[in-house]
């Protein structure tokens, strides 16, 4: 087992569960040492991929003393492979591991506005969950939702929020880039998530238990 008077200053962090996942290495000041987006959905890409940046940034696996990652929403088998990583490193590597949600993670990208994240699940339905500018004590009281495209064009329509998308909403769906398109309330937000929740781990956030946070449409 690793000293962990041994290792240095740095967050690990995993995104699998969107689109193809990403991966980021920051230090102990939340700056990106290196990062990998796409390719990243399974253990096996994973792995791979962490010993890419690690090598890219010229830092040791037993340098990094903790690993964040996404616990969802998205894939269920991407949210289960990311977290089953995650928890196998902190074991192996005998150092921290927290979880942080995809939405915080790109809510805490635009913290003084009313906002929507808004992620994709698949065929052509996402999942969206509420922020407020100044949220109450212990964060947003707005649960996540599961929504179709229609569903989601109403709700573009009839609000005055900001809304946070991910980069591939537009570029996938026509319609949602038509009605996003020159409108200063959508904005086109990272693809790298897991350089988000890295942040996360740094500022000392998240939470020890990893929840997943598994969408399905309501009943």
């Amino acid at each position: 087992m690793t000293n962990k008077n041994d290792k240095g200053n740095y967050v690990l962090a995993i995104e699998s569960a969107i689109g193809e996942g990403s991966l980021a290495l920051l230090n102990g000041n939340g700056r990106e040492l290196a990062a990998k987006v796409g390719g990243v959905s399974r253990a096996e890409q994973i792995l791979d991929g962490m010993e890419e940046i690690l090598q890219s940034a010229g830092i040791d696996i037993s340098e990094v003393n903790q690993i964040a990652v996404s616990v969802g929403p998205g894939s269920f088998t991407g949210i289960r492979i990311g977290i089953s990583t995650a928890l196998g490193l902190s074991k192996a590597l005998d150092i921290g591991c927290v979880g942080f949600s995809a939405f915080e993670a790109l809510a805490t990208t635009l913290p003084d506005r009313d906002r929507s994240v808004v992620l994709p699940l698949g065929r052509n339905m996402y999942a969206v969950q509420n922020f407020s500018a100044s949220p109450p004590k212990g964060g947003t009281t707005h649960e996540p939702e599961f929504v179709n495209e229609n569903v989601l064009i109403n709700l573009f329509q009839i609000s005055g929020r900001y809304f946070l998308l991910h980069p591939s909403i537009p570029e996938n769906s026509l319609r949602i880039a038509k009605f996003a398109e020159g409108k200063r309330n959508f904005v086109k937000c990272t693809s790298n998530i897991a350089r988000l929740i890295g942040n996360a781990g740094v500022a000392g956030l998240g939470s020890k238990k990893l929840a997943p946070i598994y969408l399905r449409p309501r009943s």
